[in-house]
Order: structure tokens, then C-alpha cells, then sequence
């Protein structure tokens, strides 16, 4: 009876070792790098929906819109809402809510914003005879994973109107 093990079985034994840690450390490796890009994907999505949503409720709720110019395209955007003033602008790769001169940040500092282009609008109605103002934006962002290596890019559009009710 033979106790023990040969040369060769345990250099079998240590090459299919080998092959399943090679396999196991690729997979989490994938896992990994699946989860980063999901967690890019989300908090970029989640940033621009966030703004687009405070935008939406403050132009709804607001009585004027100052800036800019009606038919033209700008990168700031000033709602007067009662007796207070809403600035909303890109500011050093965020978006930035200004209220009455408060500054608030409303992106988180993995996600940048590369652009905002708003557009004033008016849509008149022949049936009212009133002429509605609205604005039209654009959010651009970019969130960088993985030391730099992956980068995801997403873009969203949106649009709000006065909600003035006599």
C-alpha cells in the first residue's frame, strides 16, 4: 500500500488548481468591471433625470422666465418665482440652482456635465389668444470609471412651460 503522493500527481494536482483560480480571478475581474460601467450608467442617469425634474418644477411653478432672450439659446437659465430668483447654470463641470443667491449643487462630483443649452419658447394658441412661454434644454454628461479607463456619455432633452393660471 502506497501512502502519499507521486511527483507527477501532485503536478496534475497543482495545474488543475492553477486552471480554476485563472478562471475564478478572470470572472471577478468581468464582474467587477460589469459593475463599475452599471453604477456609471446609473449615477449618470440618475443626475440628469434629477435635474431635468427640478427644472421642469420650477419652470412650472415659476411667474416670469428673464433669461434668456425669448427665441434664443443660452446657458443659464433665470426663472422669477413670487419674489424670489432662480438661476440655474453649468458651473466648473456641475449644474448649479441658485435661489435668491443660495447656491446648490445638484450633481454629484462623479458626474460631469459638459454642456446645458437652454432655449426660450413661446407657443401661441389662436383659441385663447395667449401666447404660453416655455423653455427647451439640453443636458450633456459624461461620467469617467475605472481610473479613467471607461468613460460613459449621455445626453438628455427636455422641456417645461409656465403653469400661470388666471
Amino acid at each position: 500500500m502506497q501512502r502519499g503522493m507521486s511527483l507527477i500527481e501532485l503536478l496534475v494536482y497543482i495545474a488543475i488548481l492553477s486552471i480554476v483560480v485563472v478562471v475564478l480571478s478572470a470572472t471577478y475581474v468581468s464582474f467587477v468591471g460589469i459593475r463599475a460601467k452599471t453604477e456609471a450608467v446609473a449615477a449618470t442617469d440618475t443626475a440628469l433625470r434629477y435635474v431635468s425634474e427640478t427644472l421642469t418644477r420650477d419652470v412650472e411653478r415659476a411667474s416670469s422666465i428673464s433669461a434668456p432672450a425669448l427665441g434664443d439659446t443660452g446657458i443659464q437659465l433665470t426663472l422669477v418665482q413670487g419674489s424670489s430668483t432662480i438661476i440655474y447654470a453649468l458651473t466648473n463641470g456641475s449644474m448649479s440652482r441658485s435661489v435668491d443667491g443660495v447656491l446648490e449643487i445638484l450633481t454629484s462630483d462623479r458626474v460631469t456635465i459638459t454642456s446645458f443649452d437652454v432655449r426660450r419658447t413661446a407657443n401661441s394658441q389662436s383659441l385663447t389668444v395667449r401666447s404660453h412661454e416655455g423653455v427647451q434644454w439640453l443636458l450633456e454628461a459624461e461620467h469617467s470609471y475605472g481610473g479613467g479607463e471607461y468613460r460613459y456619455d449621455a445626453a438628455r432633452k427636455g422641456a417645461a412651460s409656465l403653469r400661470i393660471y388666471e
